[in-house]
Formats: structure tokens, sequence, C-alpha cells
């Protein structure tokens, strides 16, 4: 009997030992987001990569990366020895690293994280709240910039000559410039939300090769989204409410494609195209605009499968632009009309083609009139 209880408890112990290592190996790891306080810190290169400048674990290799995470950091003038100071700023670096869970404020001019020269970075979970630029990446590649808060920066994010960027649900809100990319190819802006800044959403210059998608910009003083000059960019299935001129604005480069967009409330003007060829834009919504979708001088583009809705023109083809293919739109509720031939002197498209478009033209008794139109709806402005 006593052996059967010994055999009893003994198994019993076992079990319990079991049960403890199979809740300590799956219970998740704790992390403590409790921020310790530190001055502002500068990498010059990969040798200042340790404990004193913020580095917390890692070896800095792709496998175990740097670790600068838990820290609060005030970037105001009297805690740097530079002008204008940087919460943290990493440059001519090759080891890969990661900033994480920082928390960086900071006063007029002063930066929160600035990367120059480095490659294999990681951004993410940062917390920044500075009057300067908010994220400055300069001459970097393959990056990406992960869940960061930037509030109140005259620049949230700002790529210069970069590539191989992943830039990810990020919010910006309430400071100047948006999203500010520049001279930089290859980048992925995707699930980003932009609200209440005073300037642009997202600007794109002399850029290529780049996706804008799935971004939610809202009240934005001037343009939501610009192209200036740039090329072969996909901008597809953003949702854009409330601007102060266009929400979508193309001026220069070519080859660029405009999908599935749901834009409204746009001050000025829907989607615009200005002296910029080749382009692609269909099965775009716009609604509650002045006018829709606008071809300023711009030829070989392709306009297909919108909507426009509640504005005072659908579609407006101004000024030397008759080198268009644009079938099978429909706009509704237009005040001028659906189709806008503005300032063509023979008020005909001869080199282009117009054709299988719905337009609605708002009645005086307040009810939409439809037409299908095979040829021009030639109407001068």
């Amino acid at each position: 009997m006593k052996r059967r209880s010994l055999v009893a408890f003994t198994l019993c112990i076992l079990l319990t030992a079991s049960i403890l290592v199979v809740v300590i190996r799956f219970a998740p790891t704790r992390h403590d987001h409790r921020l310790t306080g530190r001055a502002p810190m500068s990498i010059q290169n990969d040798g200042d990569f340790d404990t004193e400048h913020g580095i917390v674990e890692g070896s800095g290799t792709a496998a175990d990366p740097y670790l600068i995470e838990g820290w609060e950091i005030d970037a105001s003038p009297g805690g740097c020895s530079s002008t204008p100071c940087r919460g943290i700023a990493v440059q001519n670096t090759s080891a890969s690293f990661i900033i994480r869970n920082v928390k960086i404020s900071g006063e007029q001019y002063e930066y929160g994280i600035s990367l120059s020269d480095v490659k294999n970075a990681r951004v993410e979970g940062a917390s920044i709240a500075v009057v300067g630029d908010g994220i400055s990446v300069v001459s970097s590649t393959n990056l990406t910039i992960f869940g960061n808060s930037i509030v109140a920066s005259d620049a949230g994010i700002t790529l210069t000559g970069c590539r191989n960027v992943y830039v990810l649900t990020n919010n910006v809100s309430h400071g100047g410039q948006g999203i500010m990319i520049e001279d930089s190819s290859r980048v992925t802006l995707l699930d980003n939300v932009l609200s209440g800044n005073n300037a642009n959403g997202i600007v794109l210059s002399h850029g290529t090769n780049s996706t804008l998608e799935r971004n939610t910009i809202a009240e934005t003083a001037f343009r939501a989204i610009g192209l200036f000059d740039s090329s072969d960019i996909v901008i597809t299935r953003n949702k854009i409410v409330g601007t102060g001129e266009e929400c979508l604005y193309v001026l220069g480069g070519s080859g660029n494609s405009v999908i599935q967009n749901d834009v409204s409330d746009c001050k000025w003007g829907g989607i615009s195209v200005n002296t910029s060829n080749y382009n692609v834009i269909t099965d775009n919504v716009v609604t509650a605009t002045l006018r829709g979708i606008t071809l300023y001088e711009a030829c070989q583009n392709l306009v297909a499968r919108n909507r426009a809705a509640n504005g005072s023109a659908g579609i407006a083809i101004t000024s030397s632009t008759d080198c268009n293919l644009i079938v099978d739109n429909n706009a509704t509720r237009s005040t001028l009309g659906g189709l806008l031939l503005a300032r063509m002197e023979t008020q005909q498209v001869t080199n282009g083609l117009i054709e299988h478009n719905v337009t609605c033209a708002v009645a005086s008794d307040n009810k939409a009139a439809c037409q299908l139109f095979t040829q021009p709806y030639a109407t001068g402005i």
C-alpha cells in the first residue's frame, strides 16, 4: 500500500512539473513598457553601437540586430551639443538595428529620429512630438518604418534619396506636411493614417517604382496625395476625405496608375492630371467635389470605369487634351455637365476617343436625367 501511495505521489509530482514546463514554455513574453529618461543620442558609425549610446541588446546582425528601446528623450536645445537637436541620430552605419518603443519630445526645429546613410534598419512603435521633422531618413536602404505616432511636426516622415523602404501603419496628425518622399525608389506606403495636417498629406517628388495603398488621408489643408515629376507609381485603394485643393494631383512624370481610390469632399478637384502622359485612371469613386477628374495638357491617358457624383463636372478635359481614351465612366448629378470640353478651340476631340460614358445632369426639378454618350459631350466653360 505504501509503495502504491509513493508511486501515485511521484506521478503527481511529475505531472505537476510537466504542466509547469508547458505553462512556462508557452506563456507570453512580458515586456516592461516603462520608459527611462535619457539625453539625446548620436551614433556616428558602427563603433558607436554600445550601451553608452543607448543599445540595450543585440550584436548587429540581421538575425540579432542592435536594439535601441525603452527611452524617453527630450530633444530640446539644452540637452544637445548640435543644432537642430535630434532625439536619436544614426548615420554612416551598415549594421542592422531597431529603434523601438521610444518617446521623443522637442521644441521648434528639433528632430525626433534622424537616419542618414544607414542600411537594414527598423523604426517601430515610437511616439514623437517635436515641432521639426518627426522621422527623417536620407540616403538609406532597406528600411521599415512601422506603427509610429507622430503629432504636430513640421513634417511627419521624410525620405530623401532612399530605396527599398516600407512605411506601414503610421499615424501622422495635426502637423504640417504628412509624408514627404523625394528622389527615392521602391517605396511602399501601406495602411498609414494622416489627419488634420495643415499642408499636404503625401507628396512624392522625382520618385519611381513605388506604391501607395490603403492609406487614409483626412482633412488636409492643401493636397491629400501629390505626385510631382514621378513615374511608375501605383496609387490604389486609398481613402481621401476633405482637402483644401485637389485630393489627388499628378504633375509631370508618366506611367502612373490611379486605381480604386475613394475620394470625396475636395475643394478644387478630385483627381487632376496635369502635363503627364501614359497614366491609367480606372475604377475610382469621386463624390462631392467641384470637378471629379480633370486632364490638362495630358495625352495618352486611359480614364475608364470611374464614377463621379454630386459635383460641378464629372470629367473635365481642358486645353489641348484631345489624345486620351475616356470610356465607360459614370458621372451623375453634375450641375455643369458630366463631360466638359473646356477651352478647346474646336470643341471636338480629334485624336482620342470618348465613348460609352453615362452622364446625368441635374434638372430644374432636382431630378437627374441620364444619357449614354457615344460622342463627346462638348460644353465650353
